[in-house]
């Protein structure tokens, strides 16, 4: 039945059928506030959201996702909190269908069935995963997916099918990229043909015995001191507790992005004078200790009651379970000329000249994988014995080789 409820029944108040059943569910409001950091308005806003959605529906019957949005946002109520209630009281059946499955069916609806159907088939394997395929990020299906549109596209003015695909048609399409962009578009044209391969789709897996290119080897440098200080004034101007403390874990701790969003409350030990950054525990240095301390004191007094245990939050994420979004850390250093991941490139590369290229040790300190130890390791030992090196305005040499 739709959700879809004339006025004239709102004013009449027709769900009083279902009284026991919108009690129950406005109880499971007042319960769920005080996790959730909800305040009174936004209980009052549910209980209303309640009444429409479960208007003329029998009782312990699932409320469609998708039927929800088209009802609320038309009165000016929460969509979110409600779909979060009636998920927690298992009164959500979630009929959404992914963005990125309906980008996949978009980008790919002008190709011919024998082109379409696999790639389709193939991207979905790399989403949900397979027998013997494991689920790959949505960001990474976009990739791959992104960087063959052209090659497809160039395809299907002359084939109708994969199985048409010859092994020079793939060294002509690889030969039109190069560095990271060629070793991208060849990994994401192996999986496809692969996944085909095994699927029985095609005879003959056109890239295999294909090696696979490697990118140049950049060679970094440390940021110039202008650079640095242009980072300092800026959270010195903004007076932001919690830019203060992105910009210590990013460039005193080298932590990514990933990681810096995904920190928790009880990731931070002052006894101890501990921290914990993705998994790998290291010292609470004083500067950090101090914005932290800073960070927190502002968080209680601005979002007391917020449930969530991330360590950065803000007033979009103060009442949810989430950690707070990319771009919104990245918009501390927005008009310095410097991200993030440079901040962090830079404090890892400090560490690794300051210690002779040691790749233990940066394991030890950082928590990295071997490889990416060796590699800044390599990088330091590089700059360390090339005279010519210019350490103080930022480049990058690329070394073949």
């Amino acid at each position: 039945m739709p959700l879809c409820v004339h006025p004239r029944d709102l004013r009449r108040r027709t769900w009083d059928a279902h009284a026991e059943e919108l009690a129950w569910a406005r109880s499971g409001a007042d319960a769920l506030a005080g996790p959730r950091g909800w305040n009174r308005y936004i209980v009052v806003d549910v209980k209303q959201a309640l009444g429409v959605v479960l208007a003329h529906r029998r009782p312990g019957e699932m409320v469609l996702h998708s039927e929800i949005a088209p009802i609320l946002s038309g009165r000016g109520l929460t969509v979110r909190r409600t779909v979060e209630l009636l998920e927690h009281l298992d009164l959500l059946a979630d009929d959404r269908v992914p963005a990125v499955v309906r980008w996949v069916e978009e980008v790919t609806s002008g190709f011919e069935p024998g082109l379409r159907d696999p790639v389709r088939a193939w991207a979905m394997t790399l989403l949900e995963g397979g027998e013997r395929t494991r689920p790959r990020q949505e960001g990474t299906v976009r990739r791959y997916l992104a960087r063959l549109l052209p090659v497809l596209t160039a395809w299907s003015a002359t084939i109708g099918h994969l199985r048409e695909v010859t092994r020079g048609d793939i060294d002509e399409a690889v030969a039109g990229y190069h560095g990271q962009q060629a070793e991208t578009l060849l990994t994401a044209l192996r999986s496809l043909f692969r996944h085909c391969r095994r699927t029985r789709t095609i005879f003959t897996d056109p890239t295999r015995g294909i090696r696979r290119t490697r990118s140049p080897w950049t060679l970094k440098v440390p940021l110039p001191q202008q650079a640095t200080s242009t980072v300092i004034r800026t959270v010195q101007a903004s007076g932001s507790p919690r830019a203060a403390v992105v910009v210590a874990l990013a460039a005193i701790h080298a932590a990514r992005l990933k990681a810096i969003r995904h920190i928790q409350m009880d990731h931070i030990d002052f006894a101890s004078r501990r921290l914990v950054i993705d998994g790998h525990s290291r010292p609470l240095d004083e500067l950090t200790e101090r914005a932290v301390r800073a960070w927190l004191a502002y968080r209680r007094e601005r979002w007391p009651h917020s449930p969530n245990r991330h360590l950065l939050i803000s007033k979009h994420t103060a009442v949810e379970a989430t950690p707070m979004s990319h771009f919104a850390l990245e918009e501390i250093l927005r008009g310095t000329g410097v991200s993030l991941e440079q901040l962090r490139i830079n404090r890892t590369l400090e560490e690794a000249l300051a210690h002779g290229g040691d790749p233990l040790h940066l394991m030890a300190v950082f928590g990295m994988s071997d490889t990416a130890a060796i590699q800044y390791a390599t990088n330091a030992r590089a700059l360390l014995h090339e005279p010519t090196a210019d350490t103080g305005h930022g480049d990058t040499h690329r070394i073949h080789g």
